[in-house]
């Protein structure tokens, strides 16, 4: 690859980017987008449709402004030979879509992107100032963009990632309801308290996503899994693949995860601070099978967050519970697990699950710095403001 080559696959990165490293997005590929209206203070493309709740199929009725959205979609090809614009969904303030690349561009994805939100903004500050009773964001008229910074995208490789994507952005307006019916199993709270047991009692502070209820629950049980007895495999880019075999399976894992189940079908609630791919795979077939879980994060919740997915399913049922100590606040950047990071959120594991935690080898590390890293990272306040 020449260097020209390298700059024209660099995009601009920003905080709303999930760019591969090595990938040229020029290339080939199904891609899913998403993206976000600047002002997203109210509907301005659409509301849910409820005249059918009774029969569980919803819809959003689009305004004149998700009207222009559908129409430039579709035209994408038109500005773009060799790019298909494929399924898609207009959300009240945000957009979904899949674009297919049938032939190598000659730029990467970022410029289409970049093109289709420039036509809609253009549009829609021509709706905004041609029709008094349009609903358009304030700001259009002031020269901003319609769009926040920026857009998300996953690239749909592996068997049925596609068919998955389709399925996701078709179900967004029922998610959308299950989660106006039940905003407190998908809130970001920012700080809710539990009284601890480490090294004596303390009240811990957590940002927090789901059913916080399992915290009251009796019975607890610790998963904790040594790295080396999973591994999932992995493709050319280092991406993990979680539904092919995977490179390393062990039966201290099988018998670490029928444990776990086992427990969970007697009644217990699982405690995972998915740290190793294992304990990541662990959790992945508990959702799966329905088991109450309460998992351990790394860093606190985007604005943004929405769970999805496996998840979305398990947070509307009551079944999962995600905790962040508060110390650890949300950076865009991927925040990488120390060993201090790890030892404290095992700990903190072990003081959730009570008589359900787990005997962990912490290898030298003397337990009251072990300790004072889990006691500071939940010991004060998320600042809200």
């Amino acid at each position: 690859m020449t260097s020209s080559d390298m700059v024209t696959m660099r995009e601009t990165a920003h905080s709303m980017t999930r760019r591969r490293n090595g990938w040229d997005y020029r290339e080939k590929a199904d891609y899913m987008v998403t993206l976000t209206l600047a002002d997203r203070s109210r509907g301005w493309l659409g509301r849910l449709e409820t005249r059918e709740q009774a029969h569980g199929h919803y819809g959003i009725t689009r305004t004149q402004l998700g009207e222009i959205l559908a129409e430039k979609w579709w035209e994408i090809p038109s500005m773009w030979p060799g790019v298909e614009a494929r399924d898609f969904v207009v959300m009240p303030e945000h957009f979904h879509g899949i674009i297919r690349v049938t032939t190598r561009q000659e730029h990467p994805l970022g410029h289409i992107i970049g093109a289709f939100k420039a036509r809609t903004t253009s549009a829609a500050r021509e709706l905004g100032c041609n029709q008094s009773t349009a609903m358009v964001p304030p700001s259009l008229l002031d020269g901003k963009s319609l769009w926040a910074e920026g857009y998300t995208d996953s690239i749909l490789w592996g068997r049925g990632r596609y068919e998955r994507a389709a399925a996701y952005i078709a179900d967004n307006p029922r998610r959308l309801a299950v989660r106006l019916a039940n905003p407190q199993l998908f809130t970001v709270r920012r700080d809710i308290t539990v009284p601890l047991e480490i090294d004596g009692p303390i009240t811990a502070h957590f940002s927090a996503v789901g059913n916080d209820a399992l915290l009251s629950r009796i019975d607890f049980h610790q998963v904790q899994c040594s790295r080396s007895f999973f591994a999932y495999a992995k493709d050319q880019y280092g991406k993990q693949l979680k539904n092919e075999t995977p490179a390393v399976i062990t039966d201290e894992f099988r018998e670490i995860l029928d444990d776990a189940l086992a427990a969970a079908r007697e009644g217990a609630v699982l405690v995972n601070p998915c740290i190793s791919q294992g304990e990541r795979e662990i959790a992945r077939r508990a959702f799966a099978s329905g088991a109450p879980i309460i998992v351990l994060k790394n860093q606190g919740f985007s604005p943004q967050f929405k769970p999805v997915g496996e998840l979305f399913d398990r947070c509307m049922e009551g079944k999962i519970l995600m905790l962040a100590p508060a110390a650890w606040s949300f950076t865009n950047a991927k925040k990488q697990m120390t060993r201090e990071d790890a030892c404290a959120i095992n700990r903190i594991a072990q003081a959730i699950a009570h008589d359900g935690a787990a005997v962990i080898d912490y290898k030298g590390r003397e337990p009251r710095f072990i300790s004072a890293d889990a006691i500071r990272a939940v010991s004060s306040p998320i600042c809200t403001k």
